[in-house]
């Protein structure tokens, strides 16, 4: 029930100290700031500048973003934050203490409303738990390392979700 416009990557960020694209559909495509963007299979990021022809897509990996993000099989939630600039790629923050993460299990963007991002739509795959939690004993919660679905460093084409007719549920 997404709708979409599908988009070429132009090219990745020419010094490689953020990670983002450029994409060649823009504003006379109906792309709008913060809509989110994945490929067939994945979570990728969000468009963070626009002009007529062309948008700019934060990657879900730099470390500028964040979504809310689930774990499928367990239920807990938290936020996934990008990680590339610290040498990771996604780590899940703030996940109660008292959920039991299950490795392999999917982390999807968020469909619980106290963790949701908005004009992302929910259950999006943005990896897979991919070792054990560490624990915050301050905080009573756990970051959890994940392994993205995809390669950010491949990408050729992409789709920008501009309407998700399930929204709010």
């Amino acid at each position: 029930n997404l709708t979409y416009v599908s988009a070429r990557v132009l090219y990745p960020d020419p010094t490689n100290t953020q990670k983002f694209i450029i994409i060649d559909k823009g504003s006379a495509d109906g792309i709008e700031l913060g809509m989110p963007v994945l490929d067939p299979n994945f979570y990728v990021g969000l468009v963070t500048e626009l002009d007529e022809h062309q948008a700019r897509v934060t990657l879900a990996i730099d470390a500028t973003q964040s979504v809310g993000a689930e774990l499928l099989s367990s239920g807990g939630v938290g936020i996934a934050w990008g990680m590339w600039q610290q040498g990771g790629r996604i780590e899940m923050r703030h996940v109660p203490r008292s959920v039991e993460v299950v490795e392999g299990e999917y982390v999807v963007t968020a469909c619980a409303s106290e963790a949701r991002t908005a004009n992302v739509p929910c259950g999006l795959v943005i990896g897979i738990v991919n070792g054990p939690p560490v624990l915050d004993n301050q905080a009573d919660t756990q970051t959890i390392p994940v392994r993205t679905a995809g390669d950010f460093d491949k990408l050729s084409v992409v789709a920008v979700i501009t309407a998700d007719t399930n929204e709010g549920t």
